[in-house]
């Protein structure tokens, strides 16, 4: 009997040290994956919903509309931005920024004015914020005050 329990044995220091190892290891793989899936994710909803913007801008400057006559409220209620990227509070409806931290800020020109609209996104990652900036105005000129600030990607529609 005594023969028998000898050989039997418990885990070892070394074993369960070497398993946590393991699992730290494979922890830290994930959590890196996971970051980087879920910031391309954003990247690419950041690009549609900038699409999306320019596409009714577009389509409602051919209509005729003034430059300051282009509201997100007229955008929303057209269909240019799809009804997952809208948050409606009080009668009153705003863009969620898929970068969290609140709403998309949407920029109208003033009533008669022929100037840009601009689009600021907060909480975008500098790294992000610098591919985004660099897709969208490689081949032209980027316009005064768009860009990358502190955390934001300000992204200026320039009407032709």
């Amino acid at each position: 009997m005594k023969k028998l329990l000898a050989k039997i044995k418990g885990i070892g220091l070394l074993e369960l040290m070497l398993s946590l190892a393991i699992i730290a290891i494979l922890l830290v793989m994930a959590t890196r994956y996971y970051s980087v899936a879920t910031n391309a994710q954003r990247t690419d909803d950041t690009v549609q919903l900038i699409g999306e913007l320019e596409t009714g801008v577009n389509a409602m400057s051919a209509a005729g509309l003034a430059n300051s006559d282009i509201t997100l409220q007229k955008l929303i209620d057209n269909g240019y931005i799809t009804k997952q990227r809208i948050k409606s509070s009080g009668g009153t409806s705003s863009i969620i920024s898929p970068w969290g931290g609140g709403a998309v800020t949407y920029t109208a020109p003033a009533s008669g004015s022929t100037a840009n609209i601009t689009v600021a996104f907060s909480n975008v990652p500098k790294d992000k914020c610098q591919d985004l900036e660099t897709k969208y105005y490689a081949n032209v000129t980027k316009p005064t005050g768009a860009g990358c600030a502190v955390d934001t990607l300000v992204f200026t529609y320039v009407f032709q």
